[in-house]
């Protein structure tokens, strides 16, 4: 996908639809560079020995005004597995943008050239939330280590009524020798406001920055940037990619600590239009506030009320003619939202700030810049930065950041990329750039609660409750929303199933609480394991946890190159009882050294019952992110709690036991 951003008069990120029917331009003399003899007897990447391939040469043109990107690749194969970059494959959303003008070959050893003459496949690589993201592959013919596979593309889009934003992605997963990016922007000031567009430049590995070219395009070459490494728990790649980000601001100029006011000031004009529908607000309010309820109460039951609206955000993609049927028009005051029945994310946000005020309270809404796709900079003044919509309401001395539009969070819980981030209060007096706080770790967990009966062969049975919380629950509610309890079953137990030993077996029984996003996603099953434990001389010795932790197996590399990146803090909590067979005691339990307090904690202990042991178990992640220089603590905890949880539990046959 291209990374392209697409900016109303609002500033929010939205979709716009590609007029189907309507062809891009083509590209232009389809013209090969010629190949150097060097680059074909390349053995190695001198900068990065050991790679399995490197990009040699690679060329990227934005031109705004035909509204089209082209892009040029040229790669060196060195390994077998290098050959994988013969099997290109290039994402793209086809409401926005298309993939056309395909053109490939592969360079052998030899300097022979084979042209790519086969077919471009397509087909539905991601289908979630009513958005379809779509995939063009096709394989390089004859790829083999010590070729070049070279090819081009044109990627047209249609900016509809809008001014769009747009970027150079310049890392990608391969070492670049060389690459040329152009972006010839909109002139035409009735577009562009008063003419002014910037740019700005994230995590850049080299001094390169573009220039302004007489004819108003701007040129940036840059030389040997590095891979984007790949690292279990990072920040999302889009994010931390080298890059530059082109937009446009309609400020004229606006000093900037006015922009934000004035901002502000529009959207909160909208706001206000929008919400201006007392009556059917109040009633609404009537409805289903009683007098004498607490402003928290009260706010609890209105949020109820807005996330009973049918959120088209989430729903699966409709026909027009589908639309039709189901009489889905869009909404353009409150009103309409509570007759219509259905709106999208913004129109029930927008909707709880009416029903709160109606009710007395003071609510508005917050632009914020979610963190899973931008980190909010006041100073660039760009309003497409702010791409979700949240509530502040206040009940009293306390203040809410909330979301109903966002399905399946409850009342207090924010979507995790819309919390610890930076973003616009929207006043009367105009937009204030404010913070909105995190979440603790207890607001996000994951509690299991085991009973099993040891058996004499060292065989374990019995059943296992699993409890989601916050944002664990509604991440599962929200990406299964479309799917009927089989399928629901099925994905629960492959994730529970994955933190067994491989001997394991587990069966769902029960799933309760999917559609009440008060209470815990509960999960209740079945739980065997043959041979969790060893049979020595007369003794058996089993593990401290049944429970491996994915998180505690992400860190064991020595080395670290990428920020370790926890979406939101969360713990795991577990408790587990075993029931002994008759004849058989507790011989030792391991005593490990935890850590109870600070950014990440790790605490298991057992103690033996009679006819039983008890296992307890807490890990916690109570902060989001944590530097480089940090990562051998960090890892350090994780290695002490994987060799915890593997810790012995020795269990003495008696003599009774031993006789039989």
């Amino acid at each position: 996908m291209s990374g392209l951003r697409w900016v109303s008069s609002t500033g929010l990120a939205i979709g716009l639809c590609l007029a189907l029917g309507v062809s891009a331009p083509a590209r232009a003399n389809q013209k090969w560079l010629p190949i150097h003899p060097a680059d074909l007897a390349l053995k190695n990447n001198p900068a990065s020995p050991g790679s399995d391939a490197m990009i040699l040469y690679r060329a990227e043109t934005l031109n705004e005004q035909q509204h089209l990107r082209s892009e040029y690749y040229r790669i060196k194969i060195f390994t077998q597995t290098g050959k994988q970059w013969g099997n290109v494959e290039i994402p793209y959303e086809p409401n926005f943008e298309g993939i056309e003008s395909v053109v490939a070959r592969t360079i052998l050893p030899s300097g022979a050239v084979v042209p790519f003459t086969g077919k471009v496949y397509d087909k539905v690589i991601v289908k979630a939330g009513g958005v379809k993201v779509y995939e063009k592959s096709f394989s390089l013919p004859d790829v083999q280590p010590g070729c070049i596979v070279e090819y081009m593309y044109d990627e047209p889009y249609d900016p509809g009524e809008y001014i769009s934003a747009m970027d150079w992605e310049v890392q990608r997963s391969l070492f670049t020798r060389e690459a040329k990016f152009v972006f010839i922007p909109i002139t035409d000031p009735d577009l562009v406001g008063h003419g002014y567009y910037g740019w700005r430049i994230l995590f850049a590995h080299g001094p390169e920055r573009p220039t302004l070219q007489g004819d108003g395009s701007y040129l940036l070459v840059v030389h040997n940037v590095p891979a984007l490494k790949t690292e279990p728990y990072m920040f999302p790649k889009e994010m931390i990619r080298e890059r530059v980000e082109f937009y446009y601001a309609n400020r004229g100029n606006t000093p900037t600590d006015k922009y934000w006011k004035q901002k502000g000031r529009q959207w909160n004009k909208q706001l206000e239009s929008f919400i201006d529908r007392k009556r059917a607000l109040e009633d609404a309010v009537a409805a289903v506030v009683r007098a004498g309820e607490t402003p928290e109460g009260k706010l609890e039951k209105l949020y109820a009320r807005a996330q009973q609206i049918r959120n088209l955000t989430f729903a699966s993609s409709m026909t027009p003619e589908q639309e039709k049927q189901e009489k889905i028009v869009a909404n353009q005051n409150a009103g309409d939202v509570l007759k219509h029945g259905h709106g999208t994310r913004k129109d029930i946000n927008e909707l709880f700030v009416g029903l709160a005020r109606a009710a007395g309270m003071d609510a508005t809404l917050v632009y914020v810049a979610p963190r899973d796709q931008a980190m909010f900079m006041p100073q660039d003044e760009d309003a497409d930065q702010l791409a979700s919509i949240i509530v502040e309401a206040k009940s009293g001395s306390q203040t809410f950041y909330l979301d109903p539009g966002a399905l399946a969070y409850p009342f207090g819980l924010l979507p995790w990329a819309d919390s610890n981030v930076g973003g616009v209060l929207l006043t009367r007096n105009g937009g204030e750039v404010i913070h909105v706080p995190g979440e603790d770790s207890s607001q996000s967990e994951i509690s299991r609660h085991t009973k099993l009966s040891l058996a004499e062969n060292g065989s374990l049975s019995g059943t296992l409750e699993v409890d989601y919380t916050g944002q664990e629950a509604a991440l599962w509610r929200q990406a299964d929303r479309n799917d009927d309890e089989t399928g629901r079953r099925k994905d629960l137990h492959d994730e529970i199933s994955g933190w067994l030993p491989s001997d394991a077996t587990f069966q769902i029984t029960k799933l309760e609480n999917w559609n009440d996003t008060s209470k815990p996603l509960r999960v209740e099953g079945t739980l065997k394991l043959s041979s969790p434990g060893n049979k020595v001389y007369g003794r058996l010795i089993l593990p401290l946890s049944l429970y491996g932790s994915a998180v505690a197996r992400a860190f064991t590399s020595t080395q670290r190159v990428n920020v370790v990146y926890f979406h939101y803090p969360f713990q795991v909590l577990d408790d587990t009882s075993i029931q002994l067979p008759f004849g058989f005691q507790v011989e030792s339990l391991p005593k490990v050294a935890g850590v109870p307090s600070g950014a990440i904690q790790y605490q298991i202990g057992a103690s033996a019952q009679i006819g039983a042991v008890d296992v307890t178990r807490k890990l916690a992640v109570n902060l989001i992110a944590f530097p480089v220089k940090y990562y051998p603590a960090v890892r350090s905890i994780f290695s002490l709690a994987k060799a915890g949880d593997a810790s012995d539990i020795v269990l003495q046959a008696t003599a009774t036991a031993a006789q039989k």
